[in-house]
């Protein structure tokens, strides 16, 4: 068991290379600190006791074998129905989707078989999570999760629960999805024991889908995750030294990663990470994992064949920053293996989106893909960082994180530790906490100009509802500003809403907003223009506006 201070010293690596921002230092320490409370038990892959026959194991598994035939077939309603039926068998059907993902490289089977697998560990996340969101001592009920009896020993009938032995079915049968909600205190907690082990027997691919984002997940749930990557990766790096000297071995361990390393990324960074792992057996058979997913993912990268092209850019973007180098290289030309326009042009758009952390469901929303974001200037990038919360919602979380790594101005990180808190990450508010003072570079002014910008946006496409939203922001912060009054009138003339627009556009030209030509021309006022009121106020601006033409002519 390493030390207090070794363990601080991991954890604080770990985080580093999974949340990516070097700014988050002092918020990590906290978060690690309190990581060290739970005691992450080693698992050897066996489980405990009360084990179904041997028969009935056979009969499932068959069971199951047949679902993924069917999921991976061409009707489409019987492949529904058995993604159903897997998500039904929880940890168990994922065992077997993790099987059959691993011999099948087909782009259009790994979507439907990583669907499955989402859905389930999406389900044991929150078995995981549901008894330290339902109040108590979180540390507590955290340890209890870990296996720590002593942590909740009480005169209830939850004593020492963390002790409580599970059955093997019980484990199996974890993250089944739709599940009821559990009917006391007790069974909760038993349900999110067994879904912490039936997380460390899937291993580092299910664990790797848990860490994803989105969802956002409260601070608790992370810190809980965080001990079962560590409990797994301690696991596997045992495996990795026990391999050393043994071709056999090594070779085994290496298969036993094929087709899986894509989703277990964050484990590959931590063992050939030269900072945290310094045995040189352990880091160079985690490099050779490492390289056989790339040799994996590379080879199709400017394939003809459009399933084995789309397979290979997903794979590579799953890596992430551990496929970077190799793609820059492919972009620059320096790799005469991977030299066809086809993949250049690939390579350099999947290492923009890994550097910037964006998704495809991300992409889609912004309808861009950052492409030259670092020589923007200021106020171009900052605008873009708070597009990037306002267009893409939870989906932006990974690219604003990456923000606070990639950004060298201290205005666009506090814009996009401003997105993350307003998204519920506990990162953004972890660095508005520690780095408050940078939050006043950005001025109220600013705040209002990026947020009415994107009002526009949202007006020109036609989002009435996210447009009002943002314009009624602006007003919170300066209440007579003519242009947001302006066109919160034109939100509500476009979306039906006759009285709302009136009062709006008189509440404009009183807040000082007087350009009468462009209120005339103006086609967003148009499902307005025959109402009697509308006319009045138009005759009014311009009898202000020739008053105010009068008091200004010489005498």
């Amino acid at each position: 068991m390493p030390t207090r201070r070794g363990q601080d010293r991991w954890f604080r690596r770990l985080a580093r290379m999974i949340l990516a921002p070097r700014s988050l230092t002092a918020i990590l320490a906290v978060f690690l600190a309190s990581c060290l409370s739970l005691r992450a038990s080693a698992d050897d892959g066996t489980s405990p006791g009360g084990a179904a026959s041997e028969a009935d194991r056979a009969r499932a598994d068959a069971d199951t074998a047949r679902s993924i035939q069917a999921l991976l077939g061409d009707d489409w309603k019987v492949s529904r129905e058995a993604e159903k039926a897997l998500e039904h068998r929880g940890a168990l059907g994922a065992r077997i989707v993790l099987r059959s993902r691993a011999t099948d490289p087909s782009a259009r089977h790994r979507e439907r078989l990583d669907r499955v697998l989402r859905s389930v560990v999406s389900a044991l996340v929150i078995e995981i999570q549901r008894p330290l969101l339902e109040g108590g001592d979180p540390f507590s009920t955290a340890s209890a999760l870990a296996g720590d009896g002593a942590a909740c020993i009480d005169v209830s009938d939850d004593a020492a629960i963390g002790s409580e032995a599970l059955t093997e079915a019980q484990i199996d049968e974890a993250g089944i999805v739709g599940q009821d909600e559990p009917r006391s205190g007790r069974e909760s907690k038993l349900r999110a024991r067994a879904a912490r082990e039936a997380l460390l027997l899937l291993g580092p691919p299910a664990v790797g889908i848990a860490l994803e984002v989105p969802p956002v997940r409260k601070f608790e749930t992370e810190r809980a995750l965080f001990s079962v990557l560590r409990a797994v990766y301690e696991r596997e790096s045992a495996r990795a030294r026990a391999a050393a000297g043994d071709a056999a071995a090594v070779n085994a361990f290496r298969e036993a990663w094929r087709g899986a390393a894509d989703l277990a990324a964050p484990f590959l960074a931590l063992g050939i990470d030269p900072e945290n792992e310094r045995r040189d057996s352990v880091r160079a058979l985690f490099q050779l994992v490492r390289d056989d997913a790339l040799d994996e993912s590379l080879k199709d990268l400017g394939s003809e064949d459009p399933d084995r092209r789309e397979s290979s850019q997903d794979a590579l973007a799953r890596l992430g920053h551990l496929a970077r180098p190799a793609l820059e290289r492919i972009a620059r030309g320096d790799d005469k293996a991977h030299a066809s326009p086809e993949a250049k042009l690939s390579a350099e758009r999947l290492a923009n989106r890994i550097r910037y952390r964006l998704s495809p469901a991300l992409v889609r929303k912004l309808g861009h893909e950052m492409e030259g974001y670092a020589a923007l200037p200021l106020d171009k990038r900052r605008s873009r960082a708070f597009e990037l919360e306002r267009l893409g919602g939870a989906d932006a979380v990974p690219a604003l994180r990456a923000l606070l790594t990639e950004e060298p101005s201290d205005e666009v990180r506090a814009a996009c530790a401003i997105g993350l808190y307003k998204q519920g990450d506990w990162v953004g508010a972890e660095w508005l906490q520690v780095h408050g003072q940078r939050v006043s570079l950005i001025s109220s002014r600013e705040k209002a100009a990026l947020i009415l910008d994107q009002g526009n946006k949202y007006l020109t496409a036609r989002k009435y509802a996210q447009a009002e939203a943002q314009y009624k922001q602006v007003l919170a912060i300066e209440p007579q500003n003519s242009v947001a009054l302006y066109n919160l009138a034109c939100t509500y003339s476009l979306s039906g809403r006759t009285d709302e627009a009136i009062d709006y556009l008189k509440q404009a030209i009183a807040a000082g907003f007087d350009d009468d030509t462009h209120m005339e021309q103006d086609q967003d006022l148009d499902p307005i223009r025959d109402d009697p009121r509308y006319k009045q106020v138009r005759e009014a601006l311009k009898a202000k506006k020739a008053k105010a033409r009068g008091e200004g002519e010489p005498r």
